[in-house]
């Protein structure tokens, strides 16, 4: 398994739909749900679709090529390579890498830098990226990894003649790590379009796209999962997707113990270190799943009141999950004692809570 999306936000949802058996002719057209699945990204992948073809290597063909322009696990993929250039003048970058970078710096100035993928640099500081870390990184180490970050330090621009070119204010060090995994999904999904499947479901590491029914003939039907490490198997909120995607970001499966001490994988860009708050998950309803992806690890950064501001000011449709403490205990260490979680969400997100089933 590729270890690129190894530590990566990679919450996993319940995904409630009877599969029915695939069956599948000598020309390669299915007259049945067919489900495939697969190891990517350093995580698992599940299709579930109801196309003309059938699916055979689609998803893990188009993983494989998000992961050769966007993985900083591979040394000669075209994001390390462009991390190892620095780029202080213009060079040309694909279309695809192009599209997610420009997503990103979107979301970066909506979120007022919430969202950032110069930090890079101090994702590997705190052992999140390639490299093992065992020790907690100095206060002089994160201000100077913090002095090589900046959204702004970006410029991407369309060249006359055709394609794309990238620059860089200063040494930064990209990291795809809170968008391409839902890139990956929209990937899947346009490839399934182009394929003429009427219905699917795509999940990447949690994040998903759909499109149609379920094998049940109704709205695809996804578990949030209770953001509690103990209870990964868990439904907090059953959403219902028809056409649409959804991403979640939290805190409560990608972590490292230093001293004692619990850190999250999520880096606040402002201060260099691991967020620190009672959030313990947003959850988004997007039409691209990279979006999704994006809007929500922008939200959890900002926290429980910023994060819904901003949710509100961008019309999102959002699902905010915070750990209260009970007993007196204290709701920021995340563990799974005393503690219990509440709801919070946009009015956007009403028409996807799933009503309950009486069978």
């Amino acid at each position: 398994m590729s270890e690129f999306w190894r530590n990566t936000v990679a919450l996993r949802f319940a995904v409630m739909a009877w599969l029915a058996a695939i069956i599948v002719a000598c020309d390669g057209t299915v007259s049945a749900y067919q489900s495939v699945s697969g190891e990517a990204m350093g995580t698992t992948f599940n299709v579930t679709a109801h196309c003309p073809k059938a699916l055979r290597s689609l998803p893990s063909r188009e993983l494989e090529l998000v992961e050769q322009a966007m993985s900083t696990y591979r040394a000669d993929s075209e994001l390390s390579l462009l991390n190892s250039a620095g780029a202080s003048t213009p060079v040309t970058i694909s279309d695809e890498l192009a599209h997610v970078i420009g997503a990103a710096q979107r979301v970066a100035r909506e979120s007022r830098g919430s969202l950032d993928i110069t930090v890079g640099g101090l994702v590997g500081l705190w052992g999140f990226g390639p490299a093992s870390v065992d020790a907690m990184p100095s206060d002089e180490q994160i201000s100077e990894a913090l002095s090589q970050t900046g959204w702004q330090r970006i410029h991407l621009t369309e060249h006359p003649a055709g394609g794309w070119q990238i620059a860089f204010d200063a040494p930064v060090k990209l990291t795809l790590a809170a968008i391409a995994k839902g890139y990956g999904v929209d990937r899947i999904g346009d490839a399934l379009d182009a394929l003429g499947c009427k219905s699917y479901l795509v999940d990447v590491g949690g994040e998903l796209r759909t499109r149609g029914v379920s094998p049940r003939g109704e709205p695809w039907r996804v578990g949030v999962e209770v953001p509690d490490e103990t209870l990964l198997a868990s439904v907090q909120r059953v959403l219902s997707l028809r056409d649409g995607a959804m991403a979640t970001s939290g805190d409560y499966r990608n972590y490292r113990r230093i001293d004692g001490q619990r850190y999250s994988h999520t880096i606040d860009p402002g201060t260099g270190w691991p967020v620190v708050h009672n959030l313990a998950s947003v959850t988004v309803v997007h039409a691209s799943a990279m979006m999704a992806d994006a809007y929500a690890t922008a939200l959890l950064v900002l926290g429980e009141e910023a994060g819904y501001e901003l949710a509100l000011e961008q019309g999102l449709a959002a699902l905010f999950v915070s750990r209260v403490a009970a007993g007196g205990a204290d709701a920021l260490s995340n563990e799974p004692t005393d503690l219990r979680f509440d709801e919070r969400y946009t009015p956007q997100l009403r028409a996807y809570l799933a009503p309950e089933r009486t069978e």
